[in-house]
């Protein structure tokens, strides 16, 4: 079943909204065109509701899966030109704006020449119109399949899960004898909670890994049936209808009252609660999905009634599921071994489960547990290790993350990763994270004729020509053959899997004008040593990861991919430079090459989407001024602004708006450490500070070799600072009042000359508490630092846990350590430890 025709119906309704937006003028489509499309919106709404039922009996009906196929292919080939004409107009847009850059209308309004060119609105006229031919032909055919494509029955049978109960044959499971004593142990021991009278033990694990069977042996163990009066097994499933489960609670424990038909919630769990009153329960929810916290909450609010020692036993795949319902650490059930797997499989496959009367079938049987892994799901890297980023990356390249909202693209996606991840899709690995064999073979299994993986010599007459994302798994030996892809023309992944720098042939100059719809291609690690001019062509590519690669150069073509939203370029170490067109991407949000190369970038500032920039340097000529940072809001992370002398003035200072760029949550601001100083620039550094000011949700700031005499009042008001480190500010004689920051734990500072007593100024204002959250401390290279003197009435470093003095040889007074403080240093400061009051018994460094 193709993954395509698996999850067509989401498909269709991204792209139904897709021709939406379009048809209202988002694209800028001539009139003519825009009525086309409003006409094929309908078209689409028509047979979108017929997609689900064809879903639901494609797994029994060939004539429903050719179907979706076919519906597929139109779906792709419409999302195709709706992107092509996106990426069109851009282009012409941007184009246009370069060479009339002085024509601001331009800029203001992309109906040019080019979209009112007659030949090519027929062109779209013509296309549309096919699609719309195909899309009708297709609901003809669904007219001959059938109006129902599937009963109700039918679809009751495919999505209704068995009911579990607490019955078992004991004499049919293996592997698990250890398992049960710790979670009966785990049962039967007091447990200290919020709720005394009731804890929650999740068990967790994948489907199929045993655990429902592993709690009916628990649920019918004698030593749980001797300990708690009251025991009820509930099977829940994906459905946690609160009223519902907890009338299946009320019989389970033999209520007097019929709540078949009644509607009062109050009345029901008013109920369970007075037949729960006063008992030690075991409480078995089998098969649990629910993820929200008030349904939750709803139905626990009528079991709290138990006895001490009351608990309840929740079986889930998903981990969220685990952390929201457990008082208790969750369960995670492994796999059998093969061993186990064995006995288990014998006993279903032989009669009285012996195969010693049939050996040749017992060495098939072998076989068959070998691939089993300790049913059904062992870990294990399927040829590849998965980089979260990168795949999150793929999937905004590919369309999958769409309407973030007020998140990012980035953050929505790894919303996602980490839902795939809590239901055991992926698992961790010490480099990132691997599939599960069996949910490899799944995806496989499901993606047929849309995902296609070729080896070493692929036969390019064999594949399926429809396939949609290729990947080309290659050893060390092997050499990849560009060739074999050419034949792909709708592809929108090609990835080059394996194989570290083995040999590649060179990359042909048609291959990219003949797969012009990629969205994904993947390079990385080939011994390629140029990439084609012709890479200029791939309109619609969003994602493109040449690391590692011997590039030497890349083409200025580069920056006609206007899509291009990744852009990796790791350990190019051929790579000298990058092409000045390349700050034409302004869809470009992830840049991943050399500092240096970067930093030499002139212009940066057109790359507005721009998510990460780890380093700016100030120049004094243009392309290179502070202000280049203006427009980049986007920024995400920690970004290191160095060379601030280079700052002409304020008010350029000013043009920055580090204030507005509210995702940066590490700064530091950095002045050269090497620069003959004047008076006139230590003032005007102080000024270029003011300006610098970040937004007040900043976790982390490092100011270095500012020459200031004080620092400006914003550093105070950073209410959400953890670290701060100070380094080589020669000529500033005053600390700031850093006491008042909440939150701050980690400050540094060294390398001030001028400080020569620290007073009440630096706790603050707050005369109650100073530095309320601060546990580390250090104070380096303070050459004239003579006295710290705090007047602070109520308590100081209240939560101080490790003091570093250093370097400091004039010092002869600090305030009274506090006794939380566990590791104290004290080296060159020319004076006795004992110069330092409460010291005790600390072991001094």
């Amino acid at each position: 079943m193709p993954i395509g025709e698996a999850v067509l119906s989401a498909f269709m309704q991204a792209l139904f909204e897709k021709v939406i937006a379009a048809a209202l003028g988002e694209l800028k489509f001539p009139q003519d065109v825009a009525e086309e499309l409003q006409k094929l919106s309908s078209t689409l709404s028509t047979i979108q509701a017929h997609v689900e039922d064809a879903e639901a009996r494609q797994l029994k009906d060939k004539a429903a899966r050719s179907w979706l196929a076919k519906l597929k292919d139109v779906a792709y080939e419409m999302d195709d030109l709706l992107d092509e004409y996106a990426a069109e107009a851009l282009q012409s847009k941007l184009e246009g704006t370069s060479s009339n850059h002085h024509l601001k209308k331009v800029r203001n309004s992309f109906c040019c020449l080019w979209l009112n060119n007659c030949s090519f609105n027929n062109k779209i006229l013509q296309q549309i119109r096919q699609i719309e031919e195909k899309i009708d032909g297709l609901v003809k055919e669904r007219q001959v399949i059938g109006p129902n494509m599937i009963s109700i029955m039918d679809r009751e049978e495919i999505k209704e899960r068995a009911n579990t109960s607490s019955l078992i044959d004991g004499s049919r499971v293996f592997g698990r004898k250890e398992d049960k004593e710790i979670i009966v142990n785990m049962l039967l021991t007091p447990h200290n909670s919020n709720h005394v009278n009731l804890s929650v033990l999740p068990i967790v694990g994948m489907g199929g890994l045993g655990k429902t069977t592993l709690t009916q042996l628990v649920y019918n163990d004698a030593r749980v049936k001797e300990y708690f009066q009251l025991r009820v097994w509930v099977c829940v499933s994906e459905d946690f209808d609160v009223m519902k489960l907890t009338k299946e609670t009320v019989d389970s424990v033999a209520s007097g009252l019929s709540m078949t038909n009644t509607t009062n919630m109050n009345l029901v769990q008013e109920d369970l609660s007075k037949k729960l009153e006063g008992k030690r329960f075991l409480l078995v929810l089998d098969d649990v999905w629910n993820e929200d916290p008030q349904k939750w909450e709803r139905y626990r609010c009528a079991l709290i009634t138990g006895a001490n020692g009351s608990r309840i036993v929740v079986t889930t795949r998903n981990k969220n599921v685990g952390k929201l319902m457990g008082g208790m650490t969750p369960y995670y059930l492994k796999r059998l071994s093969d061993n186990d797997c064995w006995h288990l499989f014998r006993s279903y496959a032989f009669v009285d489960g012996d195969s010693g009367l049939h050996p040749h079938l017992e060495i098939i049987g072998k076989e068959i547990v070998k691939k089993l892994k300790g049913l059904p799901l062992a870990a294990k890297a399927i040829d590849h290790v998965y980089e979260k980023e990168s795949l999150v990356q793929i999937w905004m390249a590919l369309g999958f993350i769409q309407n973030p909202g007020r998140r990012t693209m980035e953050e929505l996606g790894s919303s996602y990763f980490d839902e795939l991840l809590s239901r055991s899709f992926f698992q961790h690995h010490k480099r990132g994270y691997v599939m599960h064999d069996a949910m490899h073979d799944l995806a496989q299994s499901v993606s047929i004729d849309e995902c296609l993986r070729l080896d070493n010599n692929p036969n390019s007459s064999s594949p399926a020509r429809s396939a949609r994302h290729l990947s080309f798994s290659c050893d060390n030996r092997g050499r990849t053959s560009f060739e074999a892809f050419l034949g792909f023309k709708r592809a929108r992944t090609l990835l080059l899997l394996n194989g570290y720098k083995s040999l590649t042939s060179s990359i042909p100059r048609d291959l990219f004008l003949k797969l012009r719809y990629l969205r994904v291609l993947d390079l990385n690690r080939r011994d390629i040593t140029a990439l084609p001019y012709s890479v200029g062509n791939l309109k619609m590519l969003r994602y493109l990861n040449l690391s590692g690669t011997d590039i030497t150069m890349l083409p200025s073509s580069i920056g006609r991919l206007f899509s291009l939203q990744t852009l990796k370029l790791k350990n190019c170490l051929a790579l000298q430079h990058l092409p000045g067109s390349i700050t034409n991407l302004v869809n470009l949000r992830w840049l991943e090459a050399r500092k240096e190369l970067i930093t030499d970038i002139a212009r940066i500032g057109n790359l507005t989407c721009l998510q990460q920039l780890e380093e700016f340097a100030v120049r004094k000529e243009k392309g290179y001024k502070i202000n280049e940072l203006k427009t980049m809001t986007g920024i995400t992370g920690r970004i290191c602004i160095k060379n601030l002398e280079n700052v002409a003035s304020a008010e350029d200072a000013d043009e920055a708006l580090l204030s507005k760029k509210t995702r940066i949550n590490t700064l530091d601001l950095v002045w050269s450490d090497t620069r003959d100083l004047i008076p006139e620039e230590a003032n005007q550094d102080k000024e270029i500070l003011e300006q610098l000011e970040p937004h007040c949700e900043l976790r982390e700031l490092t100011v270095k070799a500012f020459a200031g005499s004080c620092f400006p009042n914003w550093l105070s008001r950073l209410s959400d600072l953890q670290t701060i480190h100070l380094y080589d500010c020669t000529n500033c004689s005053i600390l700031p009042a850093l006491g008042e920051l909440p939150l701050l734990k980690f400050l540094y500072i060294g390398g001030f000359p001028a400080v020569i007593h620290i007073g009440q100024e630096f706790s603050g204002s707050n005369k109650d508490e100073g530095f309320p959250s601060l546990q580390e401390l250090t104070f380096v290279d303070m050459a004239n630092l003579k006295m710290w003197v705090s007047v602070q009435d109520g308590e100081l470093l209240p939560s101080l846990t490790e003091l570093e003095v250093v370097d400091c040889p004039q010092v002869t007074e600090f305030p009274p350590l506090p006794p939380t403080l566990v590791k104290l240093r004290i080296s060159e400061t020319g004076k006795a430890p004992s110069h330092f009051a409460n010291i005790g018994d600390l072991p001094l460094q």
